[in-house]
C-alpha cells in the first residue's frame, strides 16, 4: 500500500518575518547608539596606536642622543677631533684641537662660537661649525654643516673649492661626497642642542615647540625666558600627523 508523505516542516508566515525584521532593526539601532562608528572605523585605533608609538620612539631617540654624547673626564687622553660636552650641560660641545691629557679638574668652558680653553695638555675649541658656502676655499680639517640642517656635520678630507650648488649630503657614518674639488666626509651627528633639534630625522613628526622656559615661584607657572634669564630648561614638543603631541624637558645648569 502506498502511503502519502506529508511535508511536516512548517514555513514562516509573513507576520513572523515582519516581526523579525522589526526586532533586528531595533537591536541594530541600539548597537550603533552604544558603539557608534567603532565597527565602520575599526582600523582607526590601530592607526592611532602606530602613530603614537612612532611619536614616542622619536622622543626616545632625541632623549637618547641628548644623553649619550661623550662627557668630559678628568685625566683622560683625547685625540684630535674628539668631541665632548661638559659634565654640566651648557648646550655647547667642544672639539679637541690639540691632543693630550685632560686636567685633574674641569675647565671653564667658553660659550662663544670658536672659543678655546686649555685643559691639561689639551686645547678644546667650541665647535659650532659654519654653514656650507658655495665657491669657497676649504682646507683639510675644516668642518661645516649643510645650509638645510640634517643633524650631521662634515669634515673636509680633500682640500679645494666648493661647487656652485650644494651637494646631496650623505647621512651614513663616514659617507663621502664630492663638492667641486672638495671631498666632504660625514663626521658624526651633532649633539642635541636647541638649534639642531628641528633637523634631526627620527621619523614622521613636526617640532611644534622648541624653546627655553622657566618656572616662576610660588605657583611654578611656566613662562618663556626673557633676556638675562639662564637657558637651562629646554622644552621640546613634537606632533604627529594625527595632531597628537608629546613634550619633553631637557635640563642643564649654567
Amino acid at each position: 500500500m502506498k502511503s502519502l508523505l506529508r511535508n511536516s516542516q512548517p514555513g514562516f508566515t509573513l507576520l513572523e518575518i515582519i516581526a523579525t525584521l522589526i526586532i533586528v532593526s531595533i537591536l541594530g539601532s541600539l548597537v550603533y547608539t552604544y558603539f557608534g562608528s567603532a565597527f565602520t572605523e575599526s582600523g582607526t585605533p590601530i592607526a592611532r596606536l602606530n602613530s603614537a608609538f612612532e611619536l614616542h620612539k622619536a622622543m626616545e631617540n632625541i632623549t637618547a642622543d641628548y644623553n649619550n654624547h661623550t662627557i668630559w673626564q678628568a685625566s683622560t687622553s683625547y685625540s684630535i677631533d674628539a668631541i665632548v660636552i661638559p659634565t654640566t650641560k651648557n648646550w655647547h660641545f667642544y672639539r679637541c684641537t690639540t691632543a693630550g691629557t685632560s686636567g685633574a679638574s674641569e675647565p671653564t668652558w667658553p660659550t662663544a662660537t670658536g672659543g678655546t680653553v686649555t685643559d691639561g695638555s689639551i686645547t678644546w675649541t667650541e665647535d659650532t661649525p659654519p654653514e656650507w658656502a658655495q665657491l669657497a676655499i676649504y682646507s683639510i680639517g675644516d668642518f661645516i654643516i649643510p645650509t638645510t640642517k640634517n643633524g650631521h656635520r662634515y669634515r673636509c678630507t680633500t682640500a679645494g673649492t666648493s661647487g656652485a650648488s650644494e651637494p646631496t649630503w650623505p647621512t651614513t657614518k663616514a659617507g663621502a661626497v664630492i663638492d667641486g674639488t672638495v671631498t666632504w666626509t660625514e663626521n658624526g651627528k651633532l649633539p642635541v642642542l636647541k638649534d639642531n633639534i628641528d633637523a634631526l630625522n627620527y621619523g614622521s613628526y613636526t617640532v611644534v615647540e622648541n624653546k627655553y622656559i622657566k618656572f616662576n615661584p610660588p605657583s611654578n607657572q611656566e613662562k618663556d625666558i626673557v633676556s638675562g634669564d639662564p637657558e637651562n630648561i629646554l622644552k621640546v614638543k613634537i606632533q604627529n600627523d594625527l595632531g597628537e603631541t608629546l613634550t619633553a624637558l631637557f635640563t642643564s645648569e649654567d
